[in-house]
């Protein structure tokens, strides 16, 4: 119930979590300008934003948390919570790292691409790369291959370039000693968790209530813009039936594209995990009497991934680990054993075997390499089918028209968000954009979107509108309720922070909420000051009550300080970590933001209003 982490909307957790959710739903980055129609929130340099590709991060985004919560985000919470600035703070920051990075000249390799997807859990079926499961990802998130591997080049290079600036030394090690080991005490809390669920009882709601909140808060309700379309599309499975494909074809695919097929130098690696040096170092003065690596993997390793295995990893390729932990394994001969000293902990590391870096044969290759052949000449078929279709149906002025006198399937859907995804296909993201962009009855060109083709009419653009009071009266009634049981749970917090600190006697107002004190697991001060506040990391004996109570999801907490407890060695060195993590994501948004002066970032901020954000917020 009273979870530590659940914390205040401007806290660094939080911050944390919105740049996870972020990270793994923005797949379509900043876009190339390319006309004046081109309405973006942000501009960098030749490149910007567009609305809807900031629009489609943040809902998914807000996607994101729904599942995480157990709810929806609301729209007072997208303000309070900053989670359009984190989206566009995220957006920008990858157009910059990836900028930069092209500055530097570095570049990502058909074979670290390869070795990525290829070794992704999400394209393997029993632990073997699956082509299918490949192509049906793509499909559904409405990629080409592409498409997909362009947007991992980003994502790689600008990985690459975060963990370069990160290397640079912050503080000495006598200055970082000092700094962890005076924030490493550990504080054990006390708590009540006031839940405003159990004081919804307590409120009565008049017409008048709601009447004010929807008045005041209309933005909340408001309805995004809408299309309505019809349009032609052409897979390449529909007329691969109409493609032939020469041998020698693919041949010529084979010798022009053999970074393709060329697979990086690999090792099948074991490891031994162990967090006390001193262990390490015995077990392996034992492999190095000849006992069992597996045997003892399964005795003393503490990595539960791998202990069952016998310590086994797999086969992974050195130049997907860091650098220096790739110089060691690369440097090792099969047999061989070595102790490395990670940042969580101390592994003994073994290689079984190395095969090195080889390119497949063709006649291994040959049959998914016809198929690809085929299926990429079908793609190129469709592409000038659907040609031959936008240019006929804007002669005739209506594509519905000209498909029936034709005996094309036409499909008509809508009304659409620019999120939302076509009936029976999924995601569609450039069909949708581009739909938004044309005028109504205007047809577009081809547009190729997960390897088909399409052509869409816009029939209708739908304003965007604020919800009438009848159609959203349900939910104002719970959000009133909820946020009126939040007022009341956080006046209840603060009546009992206020008996703690003239120490009165608690019981009777426990007693009357139903309510109980319980003291949480000891967590250190720098935890406190990233996840709390401030003025709780610095609480003392002499003072333990804060001045006021913790928002938390669901309820409010009143916390003092029961007592402090000196950390053990490992625990200081899990403080030393976090310490020197968070001074790394410092230095690295330092460098954001000289950058964001230097590219002279520009805003849109009527659209960016919209979102309830200020701009002094995105740095």
């Amino acid at each position: 119930m009273l979870d530590f982490f659940r914390k205040k909307a401007t806290s660094w957790t939080v911050k944390i979590i919105l740049a996870l959710i972020i990270l793994a739903f923005a797949f379509w980055g900043p876009g190339r300008i390319t006309s004046k129609k081109d309405i973006y929130v942000a501009q960098i340099g030749k490149h910007g934003i567009s609305i809807y590709e900031f629009d489609r991060t943040l809902r998914n985004a807000l996607e994101g948390l729904a599942q995480l919560t157990g709810r929806p985000v609301r729209f007072e919470e997208v303000k309070n919570l900053g989670i359009g600035n984190e989206v566009l703070k995220s957006l920008i920051n990858s157009e910059l790292l990836f900028h930069e990075a092209s500055k530097w000249g570095l570049r990502t390799s058909a074979e670290e691409l390869r070795f990525v997807i290829y070794n992704s859990p999400l394209f393997q079926r029993k632990g073997v790369f699956d082509r299918e499961l490949y192509l049906t990802f793509l499909r559904k998130e409405g990629l080409t291959p592409l498409q997909f591997e362009e947007h991992l080049s980003k994502e790689l290079l600008i990985s690459r370039i975060q963990r370069t600036i990160g290397e640079i030394p912050h503080f000495s090690p006598s200055e970082t000693q000092t700094i962890f080991s005076k924030l490493s005490t550990k504080l054990i809390l006390e708590g009540v968790f006031v839940n405003a669920e159990n004081l919804k009882g307590e409120i009565t709601l008049k017409e008048e209530d709601l009447l004010s909140y929807y008045n005041e808060h209309k933005e909340e309700f408001k309805l995004p813009e809408k299309v309505k379309i019809a349009f032609v599309k052409c897979s390449p499975e529909e007329v691969l039936s109409q493609v032939s494909v020469d041998p020698k074809e693919v041949e010529k695919y084979y010798r022009e594209h053999q970074e393709e097929f060329t697979l990086p130098e690999r090792v099948k690696l074991g490891h031994i995990f162990l967090t006390d040096k001193k262990k390490a170092e015995e077990v392996l003065e034992r492999l190095k009497k000849g006992e069992d690596f597996a045997s003892l993997a399964k005795r003393f390793s503490e990595d539960p991934l791998t202990k069952g295995e016998g310590g086994l990893i797999g086969w992974v390729a050195p130049n997907d680990l860091n650098q220096e932990l790739a110089q060691e394994i690369s440097a090792m001969s099969p047999g061989e054993i070595k102790l490395y000293e990670g940042q969580k902990g101390v592994h003994i590391f073994k290689v079984f075997e190395k095969k090195p870096k080889s390119v497949l044969p063709f006649e291994e290759v040959k049959g998914p390499l016809t198929q690809k052949v085929q299926l990429k000449k079908a793609s190129e078929l469709c592409a000038m089918k659907m040609a031959d279709v936008a240019y006929r149906a804007k002669k005739e002025g209506d594509l519905q028209k000209y498909a029936q006198k034709e005996g094309l399937k036409v499909y008509v859907q809508g009304p659409l968000g620019r999120t939302d995804s076509l009936e029976g296909m999924g995601k569609a993201p450039h069909v949708l954009e581009t739909a938004f962009s044309l005028s109504p009855g205007e047809i577009s060109p081809p547009i190729e979107e997960g390897g088909k083709s399409f052509v869409v009419q816009l029939l209708e653009k739908i304003p965007p509108r604020i919800a009438s009071f009848d159609e959203v009266k349900e939910t104002l009634k719970e959000r009133v309720v909820q946020i009126k049981a939040m007022e009341r749970a956080k006046q209840v917090a603060k009546e009992i922070l206020n008996m703690w600190r003239e120490g009165k006697d608690v019981n009777p107002i426990l007693k009357k909420y139903n309510l109980k004190v319980e003291t949480l697991k000891p967590v250190s001060r720098v935890e406190v000051f990233l996840s709390l506040s401030k003025e709780i990391g610095l609480l003392l004996p002499s003072n333990p009550v804060p001045s006021s109570e913790v928002e938390v999801r669901g309820g409010y907490l009143a916390l003092r300080l029961y007592k402090l407890e000196e950390p053990t060695q490992l625990e200081l060195k899990g403080a030393r970590e976090a310490l020197e993590n968070f001074f790394k994501g410092q230095l690295l948004q330092s460098f954001l933001n000289k950058k964001m002066e230097e590219e002279k970032v520009r805003f849109n901020p009527k659209l960016l209003q919209q979102y309830g954000i200020k701009l002094g917020g995105t740095k």
